[in-house]
């Protein structure tokens, strides 16, 4: 399926395009998985690596040790949701450990505001150093202990902005495993194994970021920020990827609504005096503190968990099959994909948001608490979502606890299922067949929705659209839980009833009785009776579903 291509916008008019910049290359010293992801030391200490299980403590305090940071549910793809895989491949590299040490930093640093410098190691135009001192003093006068700054602990951007905040705020540097910044003042925090895992920190850990100049690295942070719903707030006029070169996001380049033109023009405009433009700069970031100090932390939370839980590939966005699932879930929305796809095209254009990258965190918030926006929900609505998603992911941990070897059965299931499709016994099942299974799992699209549908699946999972796909195909499409098609014990069971007739003779063993799994599911306790709270959890789960 082939979809439009925002536009990009213009960035402001400058000179040449500068000198690629690059960070210095630093030796890096052999790492193996026993050593800390997350050591945090004062900046002017050397750095040391220590054998401690990551994450370690502050220094040369009393080493309070960084606890584990919680993550809300992600909702496993239901049924008949059709996935749209052509992001995965922007899928992020982190890992799990590294993960949880960002999520555990950023606890650390406190429930403020983070702003990230991100720039060259060096400058190449002849104003960006004086800007960037006057920014870095009149941030730290204003700010305070409004926010936390975050560097790359390297020379240029990072360092002339440290030696000028000084002691008035608080600073973090990032940098991998083993190196020190020598900065005078912040804390080094040696978080990542290497400057690629670096740049993926940093795209990560801030809400604000003030780009200057930079190479391909620079544009890589702001991408994977913007993509967040992170503020960008680009000093254009120093050049470099700051004003829109290396792939540099071109969106971020385009003015917020919540900030007045004269201020954002400043920070293009290569006419106007220097002090212009730090000032202008200083006070869109306060603004945005401000802002950031306004929202509830609780509907944040909760605005936060419901678009991790619709992120199913984990990207940093939403695509249109993400918010298919929540305009249908939440919005009443009663028509099939390719109907809502015309339709979030329409919102696209009406909201702003780029089709091909998704729609991030903040365009997500501003989406859903527009009193006026079709997607607007309160705290509560948000609440049932995610009481909904636990209460689901609950459900099928027991299904799988109750059956420790249903492995047999649900591929006799699936091939039980496969026999009632394949009426003609040719062997494949094609686009006819695979609609009535798509009905059995609640489809109710027509049949050019359908084929629609058919076609895309085709082309995701590399079936042959004409002959259709075999059975070892189908029983692998519904038993693998990260598949979109996975159906649950209880579901198989539900399409079996739903196709009814008689079963072919493959030998193929009876799924388990449905009232005595349900029995069980209920007695949570396992003393072999339903007590009155083990019935009343079960009866609001069954009213909330």
């Amino acid at each position: 399926r082939t979809s439009a291509v925002a536009k990009p916008a213009t960035p402001a008019p400058g000179s040449g395009p500068p000198k690629p910049q690059a960070e210095e290359a630093k030796a890096e010293p052999p790492v193996t998985d026993d050593k800390p992801l997350l050591a945090i030391k004062p900046a002017q200490a050397p750095s040391a690596v220590a054998d401690a299980p990551p994450p370690t403590g502050v220094k040369p305090s009393a080493n309070p040790t960084l606890g584990d940071a919680s993550r809300s549910p992600t909702s496993s793809a239901r049924a008949l949701s059709w996935r749209r895989d052509g992001r995965l491949a922007a899928k992020n590299d982190l890992s799990p450990q590294l993960d949880e040490a960002i999520a555990a930093l950023a606890a650390k640093m406190g429930p403020v505001p983070k702003v990230a410098i991100v720039g060259g190691t060096s400058f190449h135009s002849e104003i960006s150093e004086d800007l960037l001192q006057r920014l870095a003093i009149a941030l730290s006068h204003r700010a305070g202990d409004r926010a936390v700054f975050v560097t790359g602990g390297l020379a240029g951007a990072s360092a002339t902005f440290a030696r000028h905040v000084g002691e008035r705020a608080k600073m973090f540097h990032i940098l991998p495993v083993g190196e020190s910044s020598g900065f005078q003042y912040g804390v080094d925090v040696q978080i990542c194994r290497d400057q690629k895992e670096k740049r993926l920190v940093l795209g990560r850990i801030s809400d604000i970021y003030i780009s200057m100049e930079g190479g391909p690295g620079v544009a890589e942070e702001v991408l994977l920020a913007y993509r967040r719903g992170a503020l960008v707030v680009p000093l254009a006029r120093t050049g470099g990827a700051s004003s829109g070169m290396y792939c540099f996001p071109s969106q971020a380049l385009q003015r917020p609504s919540r900030i007045p033109a004269e201020l954002w023009n400043l920070l293009f405009d290569k006419d106007a005096h220097v002090q212009q433009s730090a000032e202008a700069a200083a006070q869109i970031v306060m603004m945005h503190i401000a802002h950031f100090e306004q929202e509830d932390p609780y509907c944040m939370e909760l605005i936060r968990g419901v678009f991790e839980m619709l992120d199913t590939t984990r990207v940093g966005a939403l695509s249109c099959s993400d918010l298919h699932g929540f305009a249908a879930r939440m919005c009443g929305y009663d028509q099939g994909q390719v109907k809502f796809t015309g339709d979030f095209e329409a919102m696209c254009a009406s909201e702003g948001w780029d089709r091909d990258a998704g729609v991030n965190l903040r365009e997500f918030q501003s989406f859903i608490t527009n009193r006026g926006s079709p997607g607007y929900c309160t705290a509560k609505d948000l609440e049932t979502i995610l009481l909904e998603n636990r209460q689901e992911a609950a459900v099928k941990k027991a299904q799988k606890l109750l059956a420790p070897s249903s492995g047999k059965m649900r591929l006799a299931a699936a091939e039980a299922i496969f026999c009632r499709l394949d009426a003609q016994r040719r062997g494949a099942l094609g686009c006819q067949e695979m609609r009535r299974f798509a009905r059995a799992c609640g489809f109710d699209g027509s049949y050019e929705e359908w084929a629609s549908e058919w076609a895309e699946l085709c082309n995701i999972y590399k079936w042959d659209s004409i002959h259709g796909i075999s059975k070892e195909a189908f029983a692998a499409f519904v038993n693998d839980d990260q598949a979109v098609g996975y159906c649950s014990d209880l579901e198989l069971d539900g399409v079996l009833q739903f196709l009814g007739g008689p079963v072919a003779q493959t030998g193929a063993v009876a799924m388990p009785d449905v009232e005595a799994l349900l029995f069980r599911m209920i007695d949570r306790n396992r003393d072999g009776v339903i007590s009155q709270q083990e019935w009343e959890q079960a009866m609001a789960h069954v009213r909330a579903a």
